[in-house]
């Protein structure tokens, strides 16, 4: 299983292992327990590290979308994918070796060729989501439901404040007078 994850060996078992090994020597838990046990301090292990790993880089990408995205529709879509892309990852490396799971991930390796392990799907899909955000957009783009074009005004958003405080000082000055 562990060949199946990292094929280049470049992940360190040392500490699942160590583990196991010290829940192997307490006399109190059964076999049941030892291996619920383990699989949970493994899948904290696994999620502070993923959460280490995948945060800033998926949080960059959305803050990017948010802030360079110029279609007020297409912003929350790329955030959504840039979310799912990220949450399909973290989970991937939480969760992989979870008998729960891997009808999931086994479905989603279907989307890769058959030489591939996990740990290369994860990174294709990582290095070509820019791909997929700009399938996203020429999607929304290129569909039915694409918004008329307006123009946009770039300071309604401050002809607003200024119409709204405009209006709280007539109704301050007609309170004082």
């Amino acid at each position: 299983m562990r060949f199946a994850y990292d094929v280049y060996a470049q992940t360190d078992w040392t500490q699942e292992d160590n583990i196991l090994m010290g829940l192997k020597h307490s006399k109190k838990l059964d076999e049941e327990e030892r291996n619920k046990l383990f699989w949970h301090i493994i899948n904290n292990k696994r999620m502070f590290q993923s959460l280490l790993e995948i945060f800033p880089y998926y949080f960059a990408w959305m803050m990017a979308a948010i802030l360079l995205v110029n279609r007020s529709y297409g912003r929350p879509c790329v955030a959504v994918t840039i979310a799912l892309i990220g949450a399909f990852e973290f989970g991937a490396k939480v969760y992989y070796g979870d008998p729960r799971v891997d009808t999931y991930l086994n479905l989603a390796m279907t989307l890769f060729p058959n030489t591939y392990t996990l740990g290369e799907a994860l990174k294709v899909l990582r290095y070509g989501m820019p791909l997929i955000l700009q399938a996203a957009l020429l999607m929304m783009d290129n569909s039915f439901d694409v918004l008329a074009e307006e123009d946009d005004d770039p300071t309604a958003i401050l002809t607003n404040i200024c119409n709204r405080q405009k209006l709280l000082l007539e109704q301050a000055n007609e309170i004082l007078n």
